[in-house]
């Protein structure tokens, strides 16, 4: 199995001896691995909303914001274009923080 890591963790493992095998990606496969990396830590984050301390939530949340600008680094989208959809976005449409939830119709041959 790999996974995309920090950078700096090659410094870390090479100090502790262990056999782990890195190596840098091609272009042909760093959509995958970034793809993979967002969920991964998305689920992280979700795990520590509902077990973690206030630091091990905010520790997720960077590494999401991390492959977040990763993600717009390799794409070429500058960090404050998102910013500035952001708050359009929210100008336009809200935000998520009244906690508003749609209830979504049945599909006719959804059972129950």
């Amino acid at each position: 199995m790999e996974k995309l890591v920090r950078n700096k963790v090659i410094e870390f493992s090479n100090d502790k001896k262990d056999n782990r095998i890195f190596r840098t990606i091609p272009v042909a496969e760093q959509l995958h691995f970034l793809s993979q990396k967002i969920q991964e830590e998305a689920l992280e984050v979700q795990d520590a909303m509902y077990n973690g301390t206030a630091e091990q939530l905010t520790e997720e949340l960077a590494d999401v914001l991390e492959v977040l600008e990763t993600i717009c680094l390799w794409r070429g989208i500058r960090w404050d274009s998102v910013q500035l959809a952001q708050n359009f976005k929210r100008e336009k449409k809200g935000g998520f923080d009244k906690f508003v939830v749609m209830q979504l119709p049945r599909a006719p041959d959804e059972t129950l």
